[in-house]
């Protein structure tokens, strides 16, 4: 996939932009004095949708952003950050690992060069000085293109080779980032901690509605696109809605996600722990579908199995986890899973107690356990986010990173009990 990856990329290089308006307002000496929502919706032609009625921040739909291009880049994938309803920072991808698949380090270094070409052109001027190293949440090394009214960063990151290690050498991603001025000094480690802990002020502990359900509102969508980034891709809304910069690529890179294969079950909270000590944040864990937990829930159901001389279960002759899944009857999984009175009331208690202290929930899943109606996946190992509960109606409230249309939806509270395998919760450290 490597030769195939800049094949998609580099013959786009030198193509006129398809959505001018982009382009052109990027440029706009006026663009950080313009409302925000003059960038947004169809009229608007960057591409740009809020990702939540608090109207924040607005992103590009990955699975259609390759129709947009700037300074003659395929776009991946787009995002606007606002403040006091006017533009803060503009961010856009020309490349990462996870949509464009692999590439050689010479062949990153190629559309590195072939980018920075492109964006002399666009912008009229060449950038000051050399490639400057930094580090935030992962690695970067960008070039700055520094116009009267914005400064332009062209950033990119990878993994080192490490041949001591068996570590290959991984490009991770290349992106542009449009803001008001140029960084300031590089800061300390105790300056970047403190800049990394989060607003804990944007946690709004939710109030009962009419129905007496009680939900966290403005979480921003982020949309994992076609590949396997739900960990990150969850990861990411969790750290926007606390108003911390962090992004699904940067977080793949440190939880070494897979496009195709995503982060599996076991390492899925690994993955989370990862991220702590970079972002400043505490991760915890409230439960886990461990092997004493798979055994009880084996046990439950081969006894209803017995009742109903159906064929049961033994573990011990199965290779993975997927394979017991499969060999076991939805229906009865369900029922198992409902009788485990002790598990359900602990789900219930935990979903509450986070969700009251409005703190939603990272929840891993299996799919195709029971119907769901709205879902881009029909079946396997998944993370998405408990955003609420209603205890008089017994329904937990979720949400799925998969874009437009999957920001709220419902599901009965033994029903999510049942598909559960994880839940965890990430909140910044005081």
């Amino acid at each position: 996939m490597k030769t195939a990856a800049l094949l998609l990329v580099i013959p786009l290089l030198n193509v006129g932009l398809l959505r001018a308006d982009l382009g052109t307002s990027l440029k706009d000496p006026q663009i950080w004095q313009r409302p925000a929502a003059e960038f947004v919706g169809p009229q608007a032609g960057t591409g740009l949708d809020w990702t939540s009625t608090a109207q924040s921040s607005a992103a590009m739909n990955p699975r259609t952003a390759s129709e947009t291009q700037l300074a003659g880049l395929p776009i991946l994938d787009g995002m606007m950050l606002a403040s006091n309803e006017t533009p803060a920072r503009f961010q856009f991808t020309f490349y990462n690992r996870g949509d464009s698949g692999d590439l050689t380090k010479p062949e990153f270094g190629e559309l590195i060069a072939k980018a920075r070409e492109a964006i002399n052109g666009w912008l009229g001027t060449s950038p000051a000085g050399e490639p400057v190293r930094n580090q935030s949440v992962v690695r970067t090394e960008h070039l700055l293109w520094q116009l009267p009214h914005a400064a332009y960063y062209l950033e990119w990151s990878f993994t080192d080779e490490v041949r001591t290690q068996n570590v290959p050498f991984r490009a991770e991603f290349l992106r542009l980032r449009v803001q008001p001025e140029a960084d300031g000094p590089q800061l300390t480690i105790a300056q970047r901690n403190a800049a990394m802990r989060g607003n804990t002020s944007t946690i709004a502990k939710p109030e009962p509605d009419a129905t007496g359900a009680r939900i966290i509102k403005n979480i921003p969508m982020v949309d994992q696109g076609q590949k396997g980034y739900c960990v990150v891709a969850t990861a990411e809304r969790v750290f926007r809605y606390y108003e911390r910069d962090a992004d699904q690529h940067e977080l793949a890179q440190i939880a070494n996600s897979s496009a195709s294969e995503g982060t599996s079950m076991d390492e899925m909270y690994e993955a989370l722990r990862s991220l702590t000590s970079r972002l400043n944040v505490k991760v915890q864990e409230h439960y886990q579908l461990d092997y004493q937990a798979l055994r009880r829930m084996t046990d439950n159901y081969n006894r209803l199995a017995k009742r109903d001389r159906a064929k049961t279960i033994d573990i011990r002759t199965f290779v993975s986890f997927d394979d017991i899944y499969q060999a076991m009857d939805n229906e009865r999984l369900v029922q198992a899973r409902v009788e485990d009175r002790s598990g359900a009331s602990r789900f219930q208690r935990d979903v509450q107690n986070s969700i009251d202290s409005g703190v939603p929930v990272l929840w891993t899943v299996r799919l195709g356990v029971v119907p769901e109606p709205n879902t881009s996946q029909s079946g396997g190992g998944h993370m998405r986010l408990i955003i609420g509960y209603n205890p008089e109606e017994q329904l937990i409230y979720y949400s799925d990173s998969w874009g437009p249309g999957h920001e709220e939806k419902v599901m009965e509270q033994d029903d999510a009990w049942a598909i559960t395998t994880g839940m965890y919760s990430i909140e910044p450290r005081q």
